[in-house]
Parts: C-alpha cells; sequence; structure tokens
C-alpha cells in the first residue's frame, strides 16, 4: 500500500461516497492510500468545516486494508492538518452503531465515544466520537511533522 495524500482528490472523494453510500459534502478535502494496481484501498474524508469542528470519514475497500505503518502515516497527515492547518480544536467522527469494528477503531485511536444520533442515517443510528488536538497530542500514534 501507498500513501498518495491529496493526489487524486476528486477521485478519492467520490469513491469515498461510493463506499460509504453517503453523500459528502461539496467542500471537503480527501486523503489516500492506494494497493499495487493504483486502486483506493482507504480513503479520509474532512468536511464541514467549522471554526471549532471539522468532520472526518473514514472508508475503505472490503476485504482489504492498508498496513499499521501507513495508516499511522494518514492518521498523523489528516489530523496534523485539522489541528495545526485548519487550527480546529476537534474533529469528529460519525459511525453506525451496529458498526462495532469501525467504533473499536476509531476508540484506539484516541477518539471518545460522546453521544448518539437515532436514525440519523438511513434510519440507522450513528455513534458520535471526537477527539481534541489534545488528546491527539498525547496519543501514543501520535508523530510530528
Amino acid at each position: 500500500m501507498r500513501f498518495i495524500g491529496f493526489d487524486r482528490e476528486q477521485e478519492a472523494i467520490t469513491w469515498a461516497r461510493n463506499q460509504l453510500g453517503a453523500k459528502v459534502p461539496c467542500f471537503c478535502r480527501a486523503v489516500s492510500s492506494v494497493d499495487s494496481s493504483d486502486e483506493f484501498v482507504c480513503v479520509m474524508v474532512l468536511s464541514n468545516f467549522g471554526s471549532d469542528n471539522v468532520d472526518l470519514h473514514v472508508a475503505s475497500k472490503r476485504g482489504s486494508w492498508i498496513t499499521s505503518q501507513e495508516f499511522i502515516r494518514m492518521y498523523n497527515f489528516i489530523l496534523h492538518y485539522v489541528f495545526d492547518t485548519l487550527k480546529a480544536l476537534r474533529a469528529t467522527a460519525l459511525i453506525r452503531e451496529d458498526n462495532t469494528k469501525a467504533r473499536s477503531f476509531v476508540s484506539k485511536l484516541g477518539f471518545t465515544q460522546e453521544g448518539l444520533m437515532r436514525k440519523a442515517f438511513n434510519g440507522d443510528n450513528l455513534c458520535i466520537y471526537g477527539i481534541l488536538k489534545e488528546d491527539f497530542e498525547n496519543h501514543k500514534w501520535y508523530r510530528s511533522l
């Protein structure tokens, strides 16, 4: 797997929309990793930019995942962008309540479950997870760029 950052951004956003089955707002940024065939494996999309908060969406190719090293690189790149470039105070991730793997995964990334939005996406409940800049900076995977 290979991290490509903001390269092929519009294509990555379209791919993430299809994977997630959701409309991603027009104004967003996306970083991604591709496999040896240049096919997307993982895309992280930032949307709903505000002075305090940025929403984070993660889409991955079913049946495959990027290496831990590549994911840590993406994780640091995207959260440094949120906190250092955009100057947001927090990032928010919304995850379907029944997606226990994703919920466990974001918890390992330092996100804290903050609430539940009932019937918020196609009739499914969404769990609200957040991470603050200080949580990110104190996380074991934090790397300064």
